[in-house]
């Protein structure tokens, strides 16, 4: 499974001082989140033209998100990465700058709990380019976690980090999230039995916990 610097965000947009929410996509007047979809049997495609940006980063932080279970080979690995865009979407976005629309990263929101009437919770994954980490990060993080708790009207969101990535840890602890557990030998990574590390954040505050608008 996909595990990294783990945050994540909604549906909506940004526009004459208040947000307005849309089907697909996200915008602020600092960051966009668009949603990506490759889906070459169905002939749809959705800002696929990031794809290779998102297998760069996949493959170069790969022992931080994905464990031994996922294909070791290049041309494997980028078939299992696209069906997991295609899965999720529109729920996997790639998130640039508003103003240079630079690549920045990626983020989804996977594991749904709930039903029709009332979504409970989700889980988040993300990872950005290293020059983005820090306070550009962290800002996206405040303003957005509080959108997708009262946009999709959630308790909480989760996230799963293996317990070696320390930068993952401090970012979550950032943002407001606990752990509140450990799973001993969850899965199987370089070889060896790996604990994962459980975070979760609940929606028990309000937006000024956040900083947000």
């Amino acid at each position: 499974n996909l595990r990294g610097w783990v945050f994540s965000f909604v549906l909506g947009c940004w526009v004459d001082g208040g947000w307005r929410f849309y089907k697909w996509g996200f915008m602020s007047n600092m960051f966009e989140f668009l949603p990506v979809r490759a889906d070459k049997n169905a002939g749809v495609f959705e800002n696929n033209a990031f794809l290779p940006c998102i297998f760069s980063l996949a493959q170069r932080y790969k022992r931080f998100l994905f464990d031994d279970y996922y294909c070791a080979d290049n041309i494997g690995f980028m078939l299992e990465l696209i069906a997991l865009i295609n899965r999720l979407y529109p729920h996997f976005y790639v998130v640039v700058e508003a103003e240079s629309h630079e690549f920045m990263g990626v983020v989804y929101l996977d594991d749904w709990k709930g039903n029709k009437n009332q979504l409970h919770s989700c889980s988040i994954t993300t990872c950005f380019e290293p020059k983005f980490r820090g306070k550009p990060v962290i800002k996206a993080g405040e303003i957005f976690l509080q959108k997708v708790f009262e946009v999709h009207k959630l308790k909480k969101i989760k996230a799963e980090v293996f317990e070696g990535n320390f930068r993952a840890k401090a970012l979550l602890k950032k943002l407001g999230f606990v752990q509140e557990g450990l799973l001993k030998a969850e899965t199987i990574r370089e070889g060896k039995p790996c604990k994962t590390a459980i975070f979760g954040r609940e929606w028990n505050s309000r937006s000024e916990d956040f900083g947000g608008e």
